[in-house]
């Protein structure tokens, strides 16, 4: 998380708290492009196929369905295969490409209905 030191006896820094608040509203509660998210995510899925017991893990499609937090919904073959270190995966890729230091990022995977 981004900190700031500050002194209450000085005063100093306090001047950079109100800016640092908007630039986290900011990155909090933006839109990210859906099709340039999905093609992200599934490019690096080619480029480092995931395995879960001999079966491979399938990303059909990616959505944002919030903000403020964000949550991105991820349509997948099957939602249980992928674990804690899938959803990390696909976390950090995202927090890299559009920096999201500093705020929640909530990954949902969902079953893909065909």
């Amino acid at each position: 998380l981004p900190m700031i030191e500050t002194s209450c006896l000085t005063g100093s820094n306090l001047g950079k708290i109100m800016p640092r608040v908007h630039e986290l509203w900011q990155r909090y509660s933006q839109i990210l492009p859906d099709s340039e998210v999905q093609r992200l995510c599934v490019s690096e899925m080619n480029k480092k196929p995931m395995m879960h017991g001999g079966n491979k893990l399938r990303l059909y499609s990616v959505r944002q369905r919030s903000t403020a937090p964000i949550v991105l919904e991820f349509v997948v073959n099957e939602p249980l295969w992928f674990d804690e270190a899938e959803k990390g995966f696909f976390e950090n890729l995202l927090r890299a490409r559009y920096d999201l230091v500093g705020v929640p990022l909530k990954c949902v995977f969902v079953k893909n209905a065909r």
